[in-house]
């Protein structure tokens, strides 16, 4: 290698050959651009920290040169663009990392760690020490007013040291003298992003954006600074304000309760703490209240007042935080828990949880307020601590008057019926109840269910009676006063008990959803004991007010139309509260969950089914059936709507003037379902009650669609012969034979009635006929007749072998079809074989036997003979009752 080559050697020690190429490339490229002097001539000299503090740009260049510069130039530029852009997107992406992680880690938990150690990240600080030279060169251009060159130079050095900060301060500089502050905040994001952890610098970028009214990346900047520097209480205070402005009370509120922490001024501390408590309270936040100021009066514990005591105890006891209340009263209140365990020196939040058995006496103050002594009691009962206070509470009934301070009294006892201490609750409920101002409902209740866990059922149920009395509308009371009396054996009084007016339970206005659904585990505990006293006409009163209230208002014919003309739920209820708003209608008082179970609902209603069945009451049980099929209690799942709907196809197949809601379901089912031979018998019997001609084109589209259906081919092939068009009735008939493969009665019989009636068409055509007028076709008529009846007579026998030729069926149905066809003596035969023949089913002759029209029958025969002894005989032997 030449001595030109070897020329960094002296300034940068041995290298490898790698490096080398890339400095004998840069070196080149500068003295190309003239932005740096050849230090191998003797005379200049760059050090490997600074830059010469002259250059000179060469003239001697021709224009091939210059356009290869520029080429050259651009790619630079472009290679240094794409990692700028790359840079810009990770200091995004770190800022919007940052924003997301600020809540978690300044949010109101007691192990927040306020001063935790930074991450590091693996980003070079510095620069190689080949590019040291040209940052300074770059710095001194900039120093010089040469922008252009600087720029050129920052560029080169991003692009072989991308993760270096310093080539993006100075542009960030640059930019800020060329009045660009958009760029200028841009490099200096990426300088502080590749830059060590500096505060300062944070804080700075912020302000900018500031200046630029970027408010969110203020915030993000500020952030970065406080986890720098968590102790600057200005920039806390700034990017408080920063939240509201941007409208995020949330972290705004976590902010400042941070921002309370880091005070020191007691003054200001808990003036801040008192403001953000004030606040947490009326969001209903009560933990991050309780947090603020349990740490203000921790920090600063001379300085709390006893209102903000009662303020943090009040609200522990809310959170039943019983634990770290008693600890802020040992803290704050003078209150001393003797003797202390072994091994202990001072009273802890574990120890009162693990050891307060081991506890022998409480001391109280004696200038210790009673609201304060209250709260300590309360405490004490819930933390299982009854021997602690037997003498404070006997303390407290003395010196109290339950006429004027028997709230603290009620306090104290609802903490005893809640730690299940129902004997020592029942005195101090005793002294309420025989109060004026404190002989309330909530108070009568109280002392009613502290008597039924006693088993004093006889004194409770004259506490629950006198509950009643004072809140005739409160439904929790009545309902235990009738469970009450039930259990005792009194189921009447228990029904007359529950039996409230039902206007009062379905009273929106005044009710609120909470009593709503106290009210229908009223109607609910009312129905079941209606039921079982066997009581049908008031329980489907009861029963009905309790399922259409969890229902869906079907009014008006339009509405009910609408339920039935949908497939599925949820399009029945989407048109309906469409309709609902249409007509400006308010849904029922209880359309979504209640206190009652979706298991308890359903069982009333099938209770209810059953009752309205049994009573005849149609209408009501349409009506009810039709609401229910839309309400979502009832269609949690498809099981439960495919019960529903077959539930509502029995009670509108029932009555012929709804047969268009019950062909409707049976359609809607028949189209979920076209395998289940069930549902297409069901769509049988209700095409009995439609008119032909108005399901052929449902039949013909289904059949489009399942074309191998065999009760599909069947109902066609019925429905055709309905229409008189028997001559595609046999066709479908025959078909359906073939397809069946074997000797099916049914379809053999079908076909022949079919041919039967083709051929007595044909014979009433030729017997109309006038024997002067007949044409040469008409001749052909007595041929056809024969030709149909010779045929369906076949397929008549073939149905008798089907069926057995002792089958009484069989037997009536042929010797009918000789009957009709005016073969009298051969009808006779089989009239006589079918009266000789027992019934298909023997075990219910009432429904199979017909002997009585068989006789009928042939009497007619014997009266049409002359024979009328033998025809009388036939009626007195068969047909009288």
């Amino acid at each position: 290698m030449s001595d030109k080559t070897d020329s960094f050697k002296p300034s940068l020690g041995e290298m490898s050959d790698d490096q080398r190429d890339v400095y004998i490339a840069l070196s080149s490229y500068l003295q190309q651009g003239d932005l740096l002097y050849d230090d191998s001539s003797s005379e200049s000299w760059v050090s490997d920290e600074t830059t010469p503090q002259t250059s000179e740009y060469s003239d001697a260049t021709d224009m091939d040169d210059d356009k290869g510069q520029c080429e050259m130039l651009n790619s630079t530029d472009t290679a240094a663009e794409t990692t700028i852009d790359r840079l810009v997107e990770c200091v995004d992406s770190f800022l919007t990392s940052e924003d997301e992680e600020s809540e978690e880690d300044d949010a109101l938990e007691e192990n927040v760690v306020e001063d935790r150690p930074q991450e590091t990240r693996n980003v070079a600080k510095g620069l190689p020490r080949y590019l040291r030279g040209l940052m300074g060169e770059a710095n001194m251009c900039f120093a010089r007013g040469r922008y252009e060159d600087a720029v050129k130079m920052c560029l080169e050095i991003v692009r072989l040291a991308p993760t270096s900060p310093l080539p993006f301060q100075t542009l960030a500089m640059i930019y800020e003298e060329l009045r660009d502050p958009n760029r200028s905040l841009q490099f200096g994001l990426i300088a502080a992003y590749l830059g060590t952890q500096d505060a300062s610098e944070w804080s700075r970028l912020a302000q900018l954006c500031l200046e630029q009214g970027l408010l969110h990346k203020a915030t993000l900047c500020l952030i970065r600074a406080l986890r720098v520097d968590p102790h600057d209480l200005e920039m806390r205070r700034l990017l408080c304000t920063l939240y509201e402005q941007l409208g995020d009370e949330h972290r705004a509120l976590v902010s400042c309760a941070v921002l309370a922490r880091r005070i020191e001024e007691p003054d200001d501390c808990l003036l801040l703490s008192r403001r953000l408590v004030d606040v947490f309270r009326s969001r209903q936040n009560l933990p991050s209240a309780v947090r603020v100021l349990l740490d203000a009066a921790t920090k600063f514990p001379a300085h709390i007042t006893a209102e903000d005591i009662h303020t943090l105890l009040e609200m522990q006891l809310t959170l039943k935080m019983h634990s770290a209340a008693l600890l802020v009263l040992h803290d704050h209140c003078g209150v001393q828990l003797l003797p202390l365990p072994e091994g202990h020196k001072t009273i802890t939040a574990e120890l009162l949880e693990d050891s307060l058995d081991a506890f022998e006496r409480c001391l109280v103050p004696a200038e210790l307020c009673i609201d304060i002594k209250t709260k300590l009691v309360v405490c004490l009962i819930h933390l299982g601590a009854r021997h602690l206070v037997i003498d404070l509470v006997r303390e407290m009934k003395r010196e109290l008057d339950p006429e004027k301070s028997g709230d603290f009294l009620l306090n104290v006892a609802e903490a005893f019926m809640e730690a299940e201490f129902e004997n020592d609750a029942l005195p101090l409920l005793r002294m309420l109840v025989r109060t004026c101002n404190y002989g309330t409902a909530a108070v009568w209740l109280l002392y009613a269910e502290c008597l039924k866990r006693l088993g004093r059922h006889q004194e409770a149920t004259k506490a629950y009676e006198r509950t009643c009395e004072l809140a005739p509308r409160h439904a929790p009371s009545r309902l235990s006063l009738g469970q009450l009396l039930d259990a005792q054996g009194l189921r009447d009084q228990a029904i007359d008990c529950l039996a409230t007016d039902s206007r009062l339970l379905q009273d929106t206005k005044d009710s609120t959803p909470e009593q709503q659904q106290d009210s229908a585990s009223v109607l609910l505990c009312q129905a079941r004991l209606l039921w079982d006293s066997g009581q049908r006409e008031a329980f489907i009163e009861s029963a009905m007010t309790l399922v259409r209230a969890h229902c869906l208002s079907v009014c008006s014919a339009e509405e009910y139309g609408a339920v039935y003309s949908n497939t599925y739920h949820l399009s029945r209820m989407k048109v309906l509260r469409e309709l609902h708003e249409k007509r400006g209608f308010t849904p029922g008082w209880l359309t979504m969950e209640s206190g009652v179970s979706v298991d308890e609902l359903q069982a009333c209603f099938l209770e209810l089914y059953r009752a309205l069945q049994e009573t005849g009451r149609m209408d009501d049980l349409r009506q009810v059936v039709t609401e229910v099929l839309v309400a979502p209690m009832f269609n949690k799942d498809a099981t439960s709507t495919q019960e529903l709907e077959f539930l509502s196809f029995l009670a509108h197949y029932q009555d012929p003037d709804h047969v268009e809601h019950s062909f409707a379901i049976i359609r809607a089912m028949v189209l979920k379902y076209p395998n289940q031979a069930r549902a297409w018998n069901l769509l049988g019997l209700v095409a009995n009650q439609i008119p032909a001609w108005r399901k052929k084109g449902f039949y013909l589209r289904l059949l489009y669609k399942h074309e191998n259906s065999l009760p599909l081919g069947v109902l066609v092939a019925h429905n055709a012969f309905l229409c008189a068009n028997y001559k595609h009735a046999l066709a479908e008939y025959t078909q359906l034979l073939h397809h069946v493969g074997k000797e099916e009665p049914m379809l053999l019989l079908c076909s022949g009635i079919s041919l039967m009636r083709m051929a007595g068409q044909q014979l009433t055509l030729n017997q109309n006929c006038p024997g002067s007028q007949k044409s040469a076709g008409v001749q052909k008529s007595p041929r056809k007749f024969y030709w149909l009846a010779t045929q369906g007579m076949a397929f008549l026998c073939r149905y008798l072998r089907a069926r057995g030729s002792d089958c009484q069926e069989a037997l009536f149905n042929v010797g009918r079809a000789l009957h009709e066809l005016g073969y009298p003596h051969m009808a006779v035969n089989m009239y006589q074989r079918a009266l000789a023949a027992p019934p298909a089913v023997q075990e219910m002759p009432e429904v199979f036997d017909l002997r009585r029209e068989i006789a009928f029958n042939l009497s007619l025969l014997y009266q049409r003979g002359g024979n009328n002894e033998l025809s009388d005989w036939c009626i007195n032997h068969y047909c009288v009752i």
